[in-house]
């Protein structure tokens, strides 16, 4: 995209702004990596307030019954636990 540089004033710098906006927006719909979508979104995005952050843990709260989880936490146990020396 070509910006005329010719042009001065107000109208110009917004128009200039609101184009710059569509070339990101663009190039962000593309985008395939999930690293540079979470930078950008960290960016732009509010931060969630501590109430929102609650909300969104209490929605996860009872998913798994506690034989549920206790059979997630033995199972992350016995694999930490476990070190393969011929993957050093």
């Amino acid at each position: 995209m070509q910006v005329n540089r010719y042009f001065v004033g107000r109208r110009n710098i917004d128009m200039n702004i609101e184009a710059r906006k569509l070339r990101i927006i663009e190039a962000f719909s593309s985008m395939k990596d999930i690293g540079k979508i979470n930078q950008i979104e960290s960016l732009v995005l509010p931060k969630p307030t501590f109430e929102e952050r609650k909300a969104m843990l209490d929605t996860l709260s009872g998913s798994w019954t506690n034989e549920e989880a206790e059979d997630v936490k033995k199972v992350i146990e016995d694999g930490c636990e476990k070190i393969d020396t011929s993957e050093w």
